[in-house]
């Protein structure tokens, strides 16, 4: 029997506030900690630079820069709190995942790259912060591509050769050595299309990642080549699928 696929999501700029607390061991703290503290040390200096730097690192303005300042300026911090990464994330990919009715078990085969964590499980504790992978930081350069060699150990780590479904857009997707994964294991990557070939948009673009991504941990990737939902149907191309919307 074919192991239990795991699944590489994105995060959501939705976030949650508040939390609690006291930090639970993450996966990949082990190895994670000292290139995290990094992009930390790296991008304090801005936060506490004039409002127009902290708004094109941050990648917000008004209200939601303030809200985003003050959260980032906690991290790190006695202060900062936490929640796990299913409970963090409130975007529509996972709104429509759903993963509080997932078991843990399943929640754990849920990888997310992000520019501050480098990788989590949806299980691992967040802090609510802000910081795309597609930022570049005095020092460090692009996010993405600092960050690619560790994200790609983990991710492989974390699979331990089980089948690797990739959900990612371009700016997450930027972070992996898709080559050196495929290396360790069966990489199959999923592209959501619209009719013409474009890259569908919109409420129901996101939505249908988020119920692709609850089937395959449901089920098998196998499984996924009959994935149907509101129009939106799998076909196989090669080693990948496409969904093509309605």
């Amino acid at each position: 029997m074919s192991p239990d696929p795991v699944v590489l999501l994105p995060p959501s700029e939705g976030k949650a506030s508040g939390g609690v607390a006291k930090y639970r061991h993450g996966t990949f703290d082990r190895n994670l900690s000292a290139p995290r503290e990094q992009v930390l040390a790296a991008l304090q200096p801005l936060l506490r630079g004039s409002a127009t730097t902290a708004a094109s690192v941050l990648g917000v303005t008004g209200e939601l820069l303030e809200q985003a300042h003050s959260a980032m300026g906690d991290i790190g911090s006695p202060s900062a709190l936490y929640l796990p990464a299913y409970q963090r994330y409130t975007g529509v990919v996972w709104g429509h995942l759903a993963p509080e009715s997932l078991d843990k078990e399943t929640r754990q085969r849920l990888l997310i790259p992000s520019g501050l964590y480098g990788l989590t499980t949806a299980n691992d504790d967040l802090a609510n912060y802000r910081l795309k992978m597609s930022v570049s930081l005095p020092g460090l350069g692009k996010l993405a591509t600092w960050w690619r060699s560790a994200v790609t150990a983990a991710v492989i780590a974390a699979a331990q050769g089980a089948p690797i479904v990739d959900l990612l857009p371009n700016e997450h997707a930027a972070a992996l050595d898709v080559e050196e994964i495929a290396r360790h294991g069966e990489l199959r990557r999923v592209r959501f299309v619209t009719r013409h070939g474009g890259s569908p948009v919109g409420h129901h673009a996101k939505a249908v990642k988020g119920i692709f991504a609850r089937r395959v941990v449901e089920t098998s990737w196998k499984s996924m080549s009959r994935f149907r939902w509101e129009g939106w149907s799998a076909e196989r191309d090669g080693r990948q699928l496409v969904v093509v919307a309605p």
